[in-house]
């Protein structure tokens, strides 16, 4: 068989950028922002592993009834997620909210992350007052 090509391989360096533990306030909004249920949002600050603060994840989206197991998903909405040194990767949202496992797909990013295609997995707890949980980077150039 053929090898892949270097370039489709993940990045542990990408990902080490964006992997850790992120908290932050979720504030919700019924019918906000012309959504048929909720306008949810998640604003975060996230960690690595080799930085108390790494930098920022905002997520914005439609959130509805779904047939998922906690029945409700984000049927629309981006994600930006800025690191300490303000790079900046930007994309859509999907997924379950309860519990809060989300796919980021990157569609654009800046400085370091030109050119990056991939996922982050978000995984935890959704809650207005302190959402937490943990990003996994899947990105490669």
């Amino acid at each position: 068989g053929l090898a892949a090509p270097a370039s489709a391989e993940p990045s542990q360096s990408l990902n080490r950028e964006v992997g850790g533990t992120f908290r932050g306030p979720a504030p919700f909004e019924f019918g906000g922002d012309g959504c048929d249920f909720v306008l949810q949002t998640i604003d975060a600050s996230f960690h690595t592993s080799r930085s108390r603060f790494a930098g920022s994840l905002f997520i914005e989206g439609c959130v509805d009834t779904a047939a998922v197991p906690g029945g409700f998903a984000y049927e629309s909405g981006t994600f930006t997620l800025t690191t300490r040194t303000g790079a900046i990767l930007t994309g859509t949202v999907s997924g379950e909210v309860f519990p809060l496992d989300l796919t980021l797909t990157v569609t654009d990013g800046t400085r370091r992350f030109r050119h990056v295609s991939g996922t982050i997995a978000v995984e935890g707890t959704l809650n207005p007052d302190n959402t937490t949980g943990t990003l996994t980077g899947s990105l490669r150039r």
